[in-house]
């Protein structure tokens, strides 16, 4: 099997993208239904790679998708009648044909459409997600998603990544419910086959994950980071993806390419937070995500400015832990300390470093430090899986910055259930000597980013031939 694997796939919730640049014909030759001389209408076969986060994509779980499909005219045009859907309902819903039936990995409509004897050349649009549990159009478009076309150009506006409402076994992840968006284009002939047409899906968003440990961590430092919960902050809330095409070839020859991009709006945070505290190991990384990564929408990030004159700026993007740091020396007891002001534990016994408690040891204490954060998303992004890897408190490293003080409050009652019982900490200046942007130990944290295609294992092999 061969697949146009340009970036892999998984999916949840979805929309579409092609474009065309080129101006429609104004006088549509009429569109008819010919039956082909073997009598079959127009089917589906499709590609779909998978992605490493924890809902994985194949064909097997490959569910319905919507179509729209315009006629060609032989100078390179489309007709503005619609030979497959209409964006005024979202296009048309192909269905897995059942194993019943006798045919395995092909969708078909639900009305037989035949390829006009009058057309040579069709070009079919298609967006999909995850198969919702009744399998019907709202799993593909979701409630408040839209798809349109302006001009020749189709687009997908209000598309939204998901917000976890609810913990599940003790872990809230934005990640494990989030939708990815899936698309695909095709200029078909209909010399190359008038019943069966190859969708090869892309992935229309970025997959985010975020792993950490305290890289080259010397011998005799003591520090130990726990940590629960992170995420990226001001990241958008909501987008519009629109398509372009650059056309190649004579009229009669038109081959198009197409490129995506996206226009944000608003903004949010999306992570997991969870009861269990995560210890980083100086060898192992650990995922601080918890398995579910992030999909988002490609964007173009502006770090936030910890200048002191914009501590409180809330457009730039930080990605933001809910962590402790601690002092392990052995022990039991601690000359000349208050034992009040240390935990014991066996042989050894532990200074609370972060957050600063000035009267006690407090265990339960969390609380938020932060990484500024740019990327590069929106243009090269696409497809793409970003993954942060954190060094705090390793060799040269401490455990970041004091966030913004209001986000900081705000994130205290939205991002952290109360459910969970975590007790969040905010350190105000007259309690740490310290303001937002400041260090919250001598050093920052720093951080590499790989940048890796959305894997493919098993049956999925690059290539760009049809199978």
């Amino acid at each position: 099997m061969k697949i146009n694997l340009n970036h892999a796939v998984a999916l949840t919730l979805g929309l579409v993208t092609g474009a065309m640049s080129f101006t429609s014909c104004t006088n549509d030759l009429e569109v008819d239904r010919n039956i082909d001389p073997a009598g079959n209408a127009i089917t589906f076969a499709t590609s779909v790679g998978h992605t490493t986060r924890a809902t994985e994509t194949t064909l097997d779980n490959l569910g319905n998708f919507a179509v729209v499909a315009r006629g060609m005219h032989h100078d390179g045009v489309l007709y503005n009648s619609y030979l497959i859907g209409d964006p005024a309902t979202g296009g048309e819903i192909a269905r897995r044909v059942s194993a019943a039936e006798g045919v395995s990995n092909t969708w078909k409509l639900d009305r037989n459409v035949y390829w006009p004897a009058t057309l040579n050349k069709v070009l079919f649009y298609a967006y999909t997600t995850l198969k919702g549990s009744d399998g019907d159009v709202n799993a593909v478009l979701g409630e408040d998603p839209t798809f349109g076309f302006e001009g020749n150009n189709p687009y997908i506006d209000n598309f939204k990544p998901l917000k976890a409402t609810e913990a599940t076994n003790d872990i809230q992840a934005d990640g494990k419910d989030q939708k990815d968006l899936l698309i695909a284009y095709k200029d078909q002939e209909k010399s190359k086959s008038e019943t069966n047409v190859i969708l090869n899906f892309r992935h229309a968003l970025t997959q985010v994950s975020i792993k950490a440990k305290q890289d080259g961590k010397l011998d005799n430092d003591n520090r130990i980071v726990k940590i629960k919960g992170a995420w990226i902050v001001n990241a958008a809330e909501s987008g519009k993806l629109t398509a372009t095409a650059s056309s190649t070839g004579s009229a009669e020859n038109t081959e198009y390419t197409y490129a995506e991009s996206w226009t944000p709006s608003g903004q949010a945070a999306y992570g997991s937070v969870w009861n269990d505290p995560v210890r980083l190991d100086k060898t192992n990384p650990s995922d601080l995500l918890r398995g579910m990564s992030l999909m988002l929408i490609p964007q173009n990030l502006t770090a936030w400015d910890t200048d002191k004159n914009k501590a409180n700026d809330n457009k730039g993007a930080y990605i933001l832990l809910l962590c402790r740091v601690e002092l392990e020396h052995p022990g039991a007891t601690h000359q000349g300390a208050d034992l009040g002001d240390i935990g014991i534990e066996g042989e050894k016994h532990y200074h609370q470093l972060f957050p600063v408690n000035t009267e006690a040891y407090n265990p339960a204490e969390y609380g938020f430090v932060c990484v500024p954060l740019s990327s590069s998303w929106n243009t090269e992004g696409i497809g793409k899986h970003y993954t942060y890897n954190l060094n705090i408190c390793g060799n040269g490293t401490g455990a970041g910055k004091y966030p913004p003080a209001e986000e900081a409050e705000t994130f205290k009652n939205t991002l952290v259930p109360a459910s969970m019982d975590i007790e969040v900490v905010l350190n105000a200046p007259e309690v740490t000597g310290k303001t937002p942007g400041d260090n919250v130990l001598d050093e920052p944290i720093q951080f590499t980013v790989t940048v890796d295609n959305w894997a493919t294992t098993g049956d999925w092999t690059p290539g760009d031939t049809d199978f």
